[in-house]
């Protein structure tokens, strides 16, 4: 799952789930990014609660992206640690970085965030050759998520990602790959 907000702490995205990355918000800028896993059996059926604290006005995005058991490495799920990139001026094109070492048969994942304040729509073209996965497009006027996946043909590095977004505002974007079973 990955979580976007700028209103409140990172510590006030909570969930039931291992947090395994993070880049804190900046306020008036960019969101912050909590992003968490967790491998699921046959055997959780219920709902899941993620809680969002902070104050009044805390408004986040978040989603969930599932993957297959067999077609990633359960031991050791990720390559590595996902890398952020975070702007604090006004842009459109919202970059996630480049990985320097992919993985053969690897599925690269980029996370694209942004905080609109409030004052405009929002909504995400996926980067180039990449498969979005999610877009909690809003016209609420707060927070917008988008999530995409590339399956790796080789362990050369993966190249930056932008993502084109609606809302003309500072970003926070990240990259990781998810190990092949």
């Amino acid at each position: 799952v990955a979580i976007c907000d700028n209103d409140g702490t990172l510590g006030a995205l909570t969930g039931p789930w291992s947090s395994i990355a993070s880049d804190a918000p900046v306020a008036g800028g960019r969101p912050g990014i909590k992003i968490m896993t967790k491998i699921a059996t046959t055997t959780e059926t219920g709902a899941t609660n993620f809680t969002f604290t902070g104050g009044t006005g805390v408004y986040c995005s978040a989603g969930v992206l599932a993957i297959q058991a067999g077609t990633f490495n359960a031991t050791t799920p990720l390559s590595a640690t996902p890398i952020f990139n975070g702007s604090d001026a006004n842009s459109t094109s919202h970059t996630a970085p480049s990985v320097p070492t992919g993985v053969a048969n690897g599925l690269l994942v980029t996370v694209h965030s942004t905080d609109q304040a409030g004052v405009a729509t929002c909504s995400y073209t996926p980067p180039s050759g990449m498969t979005e996965k999610v877009d909690t497009a809003t016209t609420n006027g707060f927070t917008c998520l988008e999530i995409n996946v590339l399956a790796l043909a080789s362990s050369t590095a993966t190249g930056a990602k932008s993502a084109i977004c609606t809302a003309n505002r500072p970003c926070n974007c990240a990259s990781f790959i998810v190990n092949p079973g």
